[in-house]
C-alpha cells in the first residue's frame, strides 16, 4: 500500500481506486497468477491492497505490476513509496 507518510499525493491520486470501481480491481487482482483474493481500501490518505497469495514474494511482485499497469507509474518508483 501507499500512505500519506510513504508517498507523494501525486502518486495516490494517480494509484486511487474509486469504490465503484473496487469490484473491477478484486477481479483483476484475483486473475493473477499467484492472487487467491484480494480487498482494496482506497481513500484520500492511503491506497491498500490486501491479498491471500500462494507466494509473498511472487505476490508481491504481481500487485506492483498490476499497480503500475493500472497507473502509469513505473515499478521501481511504486516500490520506493510502498509499505
Amino acid at each position: 500500500g501507499l500512505s500519506i507518510h510513504t508517498a507523494p499525493v501525486e502518486m495516490r491520486e494517480r494509484l486511487a481506486v474509486p469504490e465503484a470501481e473496487w469490484s473491477r480491481a478484486i477481479n483483476e487482482l484475483c486473475g493473477l497468477n499467484h492472487i487467491e483474493d484480494a480487498a482494496v481500501l482506497s481513500t484520500c490518505n492511503r491506497m491498500e491492497i490486501y491479498v491471500l497469495a500462494l507466494s509473498k514474494h511472487r505476490g508481491v511482485k504481481e500487485v506492483t505490476e498490476w499497480m503500475s499497469k493500472t497507473s502509469g507509474i513505473p515499478v521501481s518508483e511504486i516500490c520506493q513509496h510502498r509499505f
